[in-house]
């Protein structure tokens, strides 16, 4: 059987994610002193308005909003990506059944950007087959307020 389907829900919020990953870990411009702290990430407790972002991307996904979704994302992402380029990347007929939070969310902080890991599970359907995936949703901090970056999946 063909699991296409998987990989292209996972395409829907992939799409910039090597692009930030490489921006959020490289050391481009960076003193010495700056890179030695990046080897050092730490990691903090998140926030409330962090909580309250993950549940609205998890809301709009529920919804299957893809518009919110869409706002919901980082520059990084959307730079390169306009709206409607990212409606039709989402496979037809397909469909979010559910959402859970699948463990404890995770924040690195490296002195000029904050990225949070939180573990989703999340059931989809397309053509009457349903999968569960899990996978960890990533956000940013980007001028003062979180940003959705896409999934690790």
């Amino acid at each position: 059987m063909k699991k296409w389907w998987v990989a292209a829900i996972s395409a829907v919020v992939l799409i910039a994610l090597g692009a930030t990953v490489y921006f959020l870990s490289s050391n481009h411009g960076k003193t010495a002193s700056q890179k030695s702290f990046s080897a050092n990430v730490q990691k903090t407790k998140t926030d409330d308005s962090a909580a309250e972002f993950v549940d609205s991307v998890k809301e709009a996904y529920e919804k299957n909003d893809y518009t919110a979704i869409y706002q919901s994302l980082s520059s990084t992402v959307t730079k390169n990506l306009t709206l409607e380029q990212f409606l039709q990347s989402k496979p037809e007929g397909l469909t979010v059944e559910d959402i859970k939070d699948n463990g404890k969310e995770s924040v690195k902080e490296d002195g000029s950007f904050k990225v949070l890991k939180k573990p989703i599970r999340m059931k989809i359907t397309q053509n009457g087959q349903t999968k569960t995936i899990n996978t960890n949703w990533v956000f940013v901090l980007e001028n003062g307020q979180w940003k959705f970056v896409g999934s690790d999946e």
